[in-house]
């Protein structure tokens, strides 16, 4: 009968099982850095702030600093400012950036010289499930990783200040995905 068929139809609909892994190698870093600068944009836009910027050749030094960033805490499987031995201003002294990235706080007006306080850091999960905050999470492409990621940032009193920043223009992010699946990024930003 009708009846039955539409019964067999949904008990065999309800059993197609959900993906529940996607191999590491699947996802691009590059396509998440870019989702996750246009993430922070979205949120920038949305609190008045202009967006940054990601097409001078100080962004291209920037992106390629905080892609090493990414890269060594990925090696030393730890989400850390100080990952390869450097520190925030290591980093930019050494990528020729610190006296470039320098700039004037528009609310006092001191001169805010590059430190922790001009990165963002932090890891997530691609193509597995994890738990996170008591609860079941799963990426299973490039903009849910992202979307994480930025969650967690605008959700940290450490990190959001420099997502926000009113005195910079420029903001590079760096992304490496290990073959586990585990997601390390950073981000750094730039007059």
């Amino acid at each position: 009968t009708a009846v039955e068929s539409t019964e067999t139809a949904t008990a065999t609909a309800t059993a197609t099982p959900v993906q529940t892994t996607v191999p590491a190698r699947e996802f691009d870093s590059e396509a998440i850095e870019r989702e996750v600068l246009a993430t922070i944009n979205e949120k920038r836009a949305e609190r008045e702030l202009e967006t940054f910027r990601n097409d001078t050749t100080t962004w291209q030094r920037l992106q390629t600093m905080v892609r090493s960033h990414s890269q060594a805490m990925a090696q030393e499987r730890s989400v850390t400012f100080s990952a390869g031995g450097n520190s925030s201003s290591d980093r930019y002294e050494n990528a020729g950036l610190y006296g470039r990235c320098q700039y004037q706080d528009p609310e006092t007006g001191d001169i805010i010289q590059p430190s922790n306080s001009f990165q963002a850091v932090g890891s997530t999960v691609a193509g597995q499930s994890y738990q996170e905050d008591g609860q079941r999470r799963f990426n299973g492409n490039e903009s849910q990783v992202a979307t994480t990621l930025v969650k967690n940032w605008f959700d940290s009193s450490t990190y959001r200040p420099s997502l926000i920043n009113r005195g910079v223009e420029l903001l590079a992010v760096g992304v490496t995905v290990t073959d586990d699946g585990t997601v390390y990024a950073a981000t750094a930003i730039c007059e």
